[in-house]
């Protein structure tokens, strides 16, 4: 049978917590789809971890032996105890001679490399010393310790997805980047369904609300009739504007309502409303008007005597004049002024002037008989 990875143990308690962590590690860790495309590998299908520990003298056995050979990777579990466990070595012995050293993960979980690797993973077969660290994963607790393995567990599931370490956790990153913006979507998507489901709720509320507000207030306006049918007229009055929408009082517009007031005050909307088109500002009240011929002009003299002229169609001043003095100071009132093409005719006392529409004089006549 074939097996992605052999772990190798010490079968003490924290040795034996470590290696089941890691075993259900490796077998649910799930491969990011651009490695697994890349390496052929969707998974790290089978791990053995022996659950028995063997009689000391004894051999490895068929079944641990046929493990050892069908495993690709040899992860070691190194503590202290390790180096004094004699089937450890065994394991790491005959799967060396199996399959090479280049295979061999080790996982400090406790001590220093040099108190927990054993002689056979420290130095290879011509003395030299090897580094086989792969993960180390020391802490004071097993809650910082397993703080650590979810992290560490890369670097173990790397080599054998025969990928680069930073590569699988780089494609890690965005495996859960694109989860949390899935995530982030789905939620974005709830809220919205939820906003709209709160906004129609509102809108119900509001429609059964304004409904209830008609009906009271088409009550109040057959109230309002027959308290005036009764001779009751203030009263009706002030149940007919009760009916009505008012400052402070956002309840919708009924016909009937209307028409109880109108029958109250006896008065009623001809529909003739007379509407203001445009302000035109003059310094002090106007004393008299006047149009053009084609009625889009409008000449006017305020009581100061100044003189405007107005486009009605856009309220445009095009000229505004100045009353003149007469010899001894006073200002000469204008009789009338007219406007004639572009001039402006201004008829006072001592005489005729023109203006054009740049208030420059274009001619003037004076004692006229």
């Amino acid at each position: 049978m074939r097996y992605d990875a052999f772990i190798s143990y010490r079968h003490s308690d924290l040795d034996m917590y470590i290696a089941k962590k890691i075993h259900k590690g490796l077998e649910t860790f799930k491969v990011p789809r651009p490695v697994a495309k890349k390496s052929g590998k969707k998974s790290i299908k089978r791990v053995f971890r022996d659950q028995e520990e063997l009689p000391i003298g004894s051999d490895l056995g068929e079944n641990i032996e046929g493990a050892l050979r069908g495993s690709e990777f040899l992860l070691v579990i190194c503590s202290p105890r390790t180096p004094e466990s004699y089937w450890v070595q065994k394991e790491i012995e005959t799967f060396i001679q199996m399959h090479g050293r280049e295979h061999v993960l080790a996982i400090l979980i406790e001590g220093e490399p040099d108190q927990s690797f054993p002689q056979q993973i420290l130095v290879n077969e011509e003395g030299n010393p090897v580094e086989p660290l792969a993960a180390d994963v020391r802490g004071r607790s097993r809650k910082e310790i397993d703080r650590k393995l979810r992290t560490k567990l890369m670097r173990l599931a790397a080599p054998i997805l025969h990928c680069s370490y930073d590569d699988l956790r780089q494609r890690h990153r965005e495996r859960r980047m694109r989860k949390m913006m899935s995530v982030a979507a789905g939620v974005a998507v709830l809220g919205l369904a939820f906003g709209v489901y709160s906004a129609y709720n509102a809108a119900m509320i509001r429609r059964n609300y304004q409904e209830k507000q008609i009906n009271q207030s088409k009550y109040l306006a057959q109230t309002s009739l027959e308290l005036f049918r009764y001779g009751d007229r203030q009263s009706a009055v002030l149940v007919a504007l009760e009916a009505l929408p008012s400052e402070g009082n956002d309840r919708p517009y009924v016909a009937s309502a209307q028409y109880a007031l109108s029958e109250a005050l006896r008065s009623y909307d001809t529909g003739n409303v007379i509407g203001m088109d445009r302000s035109l500002a003059h310094d002090q009240p106007v004393a008299s008007f006047c149009f053009d011929v084609s009625g889009e002009r409008l000449v006017s003299i305020d009581r100061g005597q100044y003189i405007y002229v107005w486009n009605l169609n856009t309220g445009e001043l095009l000229l505004k004049c100045m009353p003149e003095l007469n010899d001894s100071g006073y200002v000469k009132s204008p009789m009338a002024a007219q406007l004639y093409g572009d001039n402006l005719i201004i008829a006072e006392d001592s005489g005729l002037r023109c203006v054009n529409l740049e208030g420059e004089e274009e001619w003037r006549l004076t004692d006229l008989e």
